[in-house]
């Protein structure tokens, strides 16, 4: 039987190596091995398109580039199968799909806006991702999942968003009602879990407003100043009281929300989970720094001093908040304050949103999903190529639109060294500074 035989093309079209070759297959890379020459090797993460017909195999390149290999045969469709099965759990971690603790998984049919194509649903305890056989992997916290749908008529599954199309799933067969009831039973426990922890922070409030709330705020979510009182009048002063903190901390919250209308406020709480941080390898971004903070007024790359409170031990909680300063106070710019106030080190973050961002709530959606998506950190919205730390969050800056988006906007950070520093990094940024 003939040797597999290959051609490599640029982005161009242009022919720039070929002749016969065998590939190879690693957890994170495909390899070619030339006859006679250095293999040639591409991480999973530089094959953004996988196909093939005729025999042929093809692998659309990061680069613009185009590897084809003809004569492969039979063993053409377990290669086939295996390197989209690798890639997809390497581009799952890469773009910040995959969960907490994975419950169950499912083959089924995504009906994807190009047309149905086979999948695999994962369920993991805060979130459900799709690894298609062609394409790229998608997912989706259940915190910003707002219902799971059944049609009885289609036996299809629609997992609806607060915001954007659903993710329709068909071809479940025998396991449409156990998916279906899985993922309303992991939606239920989400909500059920932040009405406790809700009720925790809140002594005194009955469960039918903790279950609005949990509705509102799962898991964290942002919400609404206007519509928390709408659901539980009197819980935003104490949820407000919570994210605020005290001292220094609480002035900057009250001058930021001061600046912003009183209803587009929001604030989001939830319990922490270490075991989020034990998934990742990766603690808070804001850690204390070991000397004393420098000359400055808080440019990106300094460390917060850490504060007394701080050296006491850490918050259960996870806190954090949304200002949308007014214009007026911007120089006629929408600028967005945001800060995740329940750890060690502390700064604020500000965004300079664009005339067609859209409505504050479809800009809370976003800075939520990206959050979320994010579990908090902020190193991949500050960190730039020159950082050292850099390269692990810019596969998913490159494929994942909405941190592309809040990273775009991104002007800079204030970090709270003292008032009056903090202050005027606020202002100069908002009013047009740079970073």
């Amino acid at each position: 039987m003939p040797r597999p035989a290959y051609r490599l093309l640029d982005a161009g079209g242009k022919e720039i190596a070929s002749g016969n070759g065998e590939p190879a297959l690693s957890d994170d890379g495909f390899t070619l091995l030339p006859e006679g020459d250095a293999a040639l090797r591409w991480p999973l993460t530089a094959v953004v398109g996988v196909s093939a017909a005729d025999f042929r195999l093809s692998l659309a390149l990061e680069d613009g580039g185009t590897l084809t290999i003809e004569r492969l045969g039979p063993v053409l469709g377990d290669l086939l199968g295996a390197l989209v099965e690798k890639r997809n759990e390497v581009w799952e971690r890469g773009l910040l799909y995959r969960g907490v603790g994975l419950v169950d998984a499912f083959p089924c049919e995504w009906q994807r806006s190009d047309g149905p194509v086979r999948a695999e649903l994962r369920v993991y305890q805060d979130r459900v991702s799709l690894l298609p056989s062609t394409g790229d992997p998608t997912g989706l916290p259940l915190a910003l999942v707002s219902a799971i749908d059944f049609d009885e008529a289609t036996w299809q599954i629609a997992v609806r968003p607060a915001s954007g199309p659903p993710l329709v799933l068909g071809k479940l067969r025998q396991r449409a009602t156990e998916a279906r009831d899985l993922l309303q039973r992991q939606l239920a426990d989400l909500r059920a879990r932040t009405a406790e922890q809700l009720g925790q922070l809140l002594a005194g409030v009955d469960g039918l407003r903790l279950q609005a709330l949990a509705r509102l705020m799962p898991d964290g979510v942002a919400a609404r100043r206007a519509d928390v009182e709408a659901a539980a009048p009197g819980a935003w002063a104490r949820i407000e009281a919570a994210v605020a903190g005290q001292g220094d901390r609480a002035a900057a919250y009250r001058w930021l929300a001061e600046r912003s209308p009183a209803d587009e406020v929001r604030a989001g709480v939830r319990l922490q989970r270490p075991a989020e941080d034990e998934e990742s390898g990766d603690g808070p971004d804001e850690a204390p720094a070991v000397q004393a903070a420098t000359a400055g007024d808080g440019a990106a790359g300094d460390e917060e001093p850490a504060t007394e409170e701080a050296q006491q031990g850490a918050s259960p909680w996870l806190t954090w908040f949304l200002c949308p300063l007014r214009p007026e106070l911007c120089g006629g710019a929408t600028v967005l304050a945001s800060e995740v106030t329940s750890e060690g080190g502390h700064a604020t973050y500000l965004f300079r949103l664009h005339p067609d961002d859209g409505t504050p709530a479809q800009v809370a959606a976003r800075v939520n999903l990206a959050m979320l998506a994010l579990g908090f950190r902020r190193q991949p919205i500050y960190q730039t190529s020159g950082d050292p730390a850099a390269d692990r969050w810019a596969f998913a800056l490159r494929h994942r639109p909405e941190l592309r988006w809040l990273r775009e906007r991104f002007i800079g950070r204030a970090i709270h060294r003292d008032p009056e520093s903090w202050q005027r990094r606020v202002e100069a940024l908002s009013g047009g500074g740079g970073r």
